[in-house]
């Protein structure tokens, strides 16, 4: 019994010193990992390319928007935009653009910026240059010109057309936004736009009934886009939520610059009656505002009065006498 006790006594230290070697392995692997350093190695990627298009229409649209289907450039009528049968060689599709990625210990840095050579609005037909991209973000947090949350920019076909299928939702906006989830299956932006309304109609600001029309937006769109993807493809859920308003402003006839000032044309009629009936009010210290206007203009000689009729009267207006004489 004494010679089996020793035994026992000896075996614990080897179970001692394995168990503290297995915990020094793990806390140093747990310290390995915690100190393991971050890449920090800024990365820029160039991307462009030069396109030329060689174009011959057989017949006849908008001359501004001759290299893009758009049906509300299309002409309502013969020879609107003269004959048919031109050629187009042109070079505004070509692009430029940079993307740089900067990571650090509390998440990634990016902005991209992009042109294009793709005349619009007014720089329409013609070839310069056409802001893309122009954003930046860190983490989860961005702003900047880039597409809407609304829209899904992964439906646009790879075609040679540039502006794309009829009725697509197609919209870039300047805006901040939060993109708290961006994986490779999910993607979750949410954003504040800036404020607006567009439609591809033709040029209707003549219209009379319009032009005492303003839109108003008091604040910001809010917008938000999730996608969810997989191997069998992907699902989409957007929305969009704005507060337009319209305001009525003061009727301005189209005519207007035409039409004689009543104002001053019966300043000039009444002007002897007026300065009359200021000189026999009860009270002359007590007499209306525009009474000294009056008296000068009672006092003017008659030849003056009949220029500034003239004048304030369009020719076409005023009487003709028995002689034939205006």
């Amino acid at each position: 019994m004494n010679s089996r006790a020793p035994q026992r006594t000896t075996q614990w230290p080897h179970y001692r010193r394995i168990l503290v070697a297995a915990v020094g392995l793990c806390l140093g692997a747990q310290v390995a990992v915690g100190q393991a350093p971050v890449d920090t190695t800024p990365r820029l990627t160039i991307s462009g390319f030069g396109q030329a298009d060689f174009i011959v229409d057989f017949k006849r649209n908008d001359p501004l928007w001759f290299d893009v289907n758009r049906p509300s450039r299309l002409p309502s009528g013969p020879d609107q935009f003269g004959g048919d049968g031109n050629t187009y060689v042109s070079a505004r599709q070509s692009r430029f653009g940079v993307l740089a990625h900067l990571p650090t210990r509390r998440g990634e840095m990016m902005a991209q910026f992009s042109f294009d050579m793709f005349g619009v609005g007014p720089d329409a037909g013609q070839t310069t240059i056409r802001l893309r991209h122009a954003w930046g973000k860190w983490h989860h947090f961005g702003g900047g010109l880039l597409e809407s949350p609304f829209m899904d920019v992964d439906v646009f076909p790879n075609i040679l057309e540039y502006w794309g299928p009829n009725g697509m939702l197609f919209f870039r906006n300047a805006q901040i936004f939060w993109e708290p989830i961006d994986s490779g299956k999910a993607n979750l932006r949410i954003a504040l736009e800036r404020p607006g309304a567009s439609a591809d109609v033709s040029n209707f600001a003549d219209r009379i009934e319009l032009q005492n029309v303003k839109p108003h937006y008091p604040l910001p769109d809010l917008s938000a886009g999730y996608k969810y993807g997989g191997k069998w493809g992907y699902v989409r859920l957007s929305g969009m939520l704005r507060d337009i308003r319209w305001v009525q402003g003061v009727h301005v006839p189209l005519d207007a610059e035409a039409r004689p000032r009543v104002h001053e044309l019966g300043d000039l009629l009444r002007a002897p009656a007026g300065a009359e009936v200021a000189q026999r009010g009860p009270d002359p210290d007590r007499r209306r505002p525009d009474a000294g206007a009056l008296e000068l203009q009672r006092q003017a000689p008659r030849r003056d009065l009949d220029r500034g009729l003239r004048r304030a009267v369009p020719q076409q207006s005023r009487p003709r006498r028995a002689d034939g004489v205006r």
